[in-house]
């Protein structure tokens, strides 16, 4: 909210108007999403989240919590930078595979934006660059305590009928749960339910060695 020049009344900002607009133009990728976010804490029992990007942070816009006492928050409306998480950094890498590295460069000339959260959250550009690259190359994201210390989360990115990366799944839980041997075969859950929401988005993903606007997730 903004205060009004005239008086105590109270306007909406710039800010919450895109975000209210985002809001009504999300109703299809809510609707699409939803049942996948169920599945995966079922098969998971982990949290499961829907976010999208805003700016250089990422926003919960859904959320399916899991079982365990332990576990992460899905507030709707909580908003991390983009570059600790899993799915603002496979956010950003779709961007920048289709072209469009306008949010990577501006995360990359500052450094305030870039900034260390905790001792394992990339700041170096080039570093955080070549990550991206291999987050293109296999589809899925990855973060190891990156946002917050003994927390691990993995992302896949939602496509459009356009192909454009509009939004990501991710599951998110403690390191004890989320270990190192377990993290690629969840990653494949997470890119599978991804890819189904896509699909009833409109995606259609073509043939090996087509054009194809999206590129679609890739399991290896």
């Amino acid at each position: 909210m903004a205060r009004s020049s005239q008086g105590d009344a109270w306007r909406l900002g710039n800010e919450t108007i895109a975000l209210g607009a985002l809001a009504l133009r999300s109703n299809d990728l809510l609707t699409a999403a939803r049942p996948e976010l169920a599945d995966l804490v079922r098969e998971t029992g982990e949290t499961a989240t829907l976010e999208v990007l805003v700016g250089d942070e990422v926003l919960i816009v859904d959320g399916v919590e899991g079982p365990s006492v332990v576990g992460a928050s899905t507030e709707i409306g909580t908003r991390w930078p983009a570059h600790a998480t899993s799915t603002g950094k496979v956010l950003l890498a779709a961007a920048l595979d289709s072209g469009g590295a306008l949010p990577l460069r501006e995360l990359e000339t500052s450094r305030r934006r870039l900034r260390k959260v905790t001792s394992r959250t990339i700041t170096d550009p080039n570093r955080f660059r070549r990550d991206l690259e291999r987050i293109s190359e296999r589809g899925w994201a990855a973060a190891i305590e990156e946002l917050e210390t003994g927390y691990v989360a993995l992302g896949a990115p939602v496509h459009d009928h356009h192909g454009k990366a509009v939004a990501a799944i991710s599951i998110g839980g403690p390191a004890t749960r989320l270990t190192r041997s377990r993290i690629p075969g969840l990653a494949r859950r997470v890119v599978r339910a991804s890819d189904r929401v896509s699909r009833r988005l409109g995606f259609r993903q073509g043939p090996p060695g087509s054009a194809n606007p999206g590129g679609g997730n890739r399991i290896t």
